[in-house]
């Protein structure tokens, strides 16, 4: 078998992430991240960012970082992400993520219209639910099935 074009990876020339600002953000949207690295395109609209397949609308650009503002998330998916560079092709993450949150403290709209859970309550984690308890003390829960 031959091989007519190979590629040839070059970690000179591809783009790296090397950090991501703030590491979460609602679910909702509206949140301006700051990805950080190497060999990155200073004009904004070559970006095609999508994190957990959500556009990240790009806004700003230098060869060091780029921003965007995230979109609302309405599904449950696995988290991800991808960052497209019009000419370069795709950034290296490294592993790095920003994470679309389900906050404890949001009440209603992290527990379906509900209270948060209270002592002896069982609470369920479906895939791709990301909880970020950001309250003092939880309560003694029963269970936690995730």
């Amino acid at each position: 078998m031959t091989i007519s074009n190979p590629v040839i990876y070059k970690g000179e020339v591809t783009s790296l992430l090397e950090k991501v600002e703030p590491r979460f953000g609602t679910r909702l949207g509206g949140d301006k991240v700051r990805f950080t690295g190497k060999q990155f395109e200073a004009d904004h609209k070559k970006y095609t960012i999508l994190i957990d397949q959500v556009k990240c609308e790009a806004t700003a650009a230098t060869t060091t970082y780029v921003e965007c503002t995230t979109g609302k998330r309405d599904k449950l998916v696995p988290s991800s992400l991808s960052i497209f560079i019009e000419g370069k092709g795709l950034v290296s993450t490294n592993d790095l993520l920003f994470t679309y949150v389900f906050k404890w403290s949001d009440g209603a709209k992290t527990w379906g219209g509900e209270l948060a859970p209270m002592d002896d309550e069982t609470v369920l984690i479906p895939k791709g639910f990301n909880l970020l308890v950001d309250i003092d003390t939880s309560p003694k829960l029963k269970a936690v099935f995730v």
